[in-house]
């Protein structure tokens, strides 16, 4: 659902607008799902060493375990905003 943030169809003829969608909940098929699903986070983990990639992974695996569903995909609950802006 987009809402207008300011301006909008209510905004005075001229005035910016700014439209944004807002997810919350981020799903993904495994550990793999998670570094191929986001933009910050697999150039984060990728650039580690080994040993410092195992510990993410632990960490992962036992912080997301309470969003495992039974088909082994998660569903990790999340505040993303994506918004869009437009100028008159």
């Amino acid at each position: 659902m987009v809402q207008p943030l300011t301006g909008g169809s209510a905004a005075a003829p001229g005035t910016p607008s700014v439209d944004a969608d807002a997810f919350n909940r981020f799903e993904v098929e495994g550990w793999e799902g998670v570094l191929d699903s986001a933009v910050r986070i697999p150039p984060t983990i990728t650039r580690q060493p080994p040993e410092v990639r195992a510990r993410i992974r632990a960490a992962f695996d036992e912080l997301a375990t309470v969003h495992r569903r039974p088909d082994g995909s998660y569903a990790i609950p999340v505040s993303v905003q994506v918004v869009q802006g437009r100028r008159p």
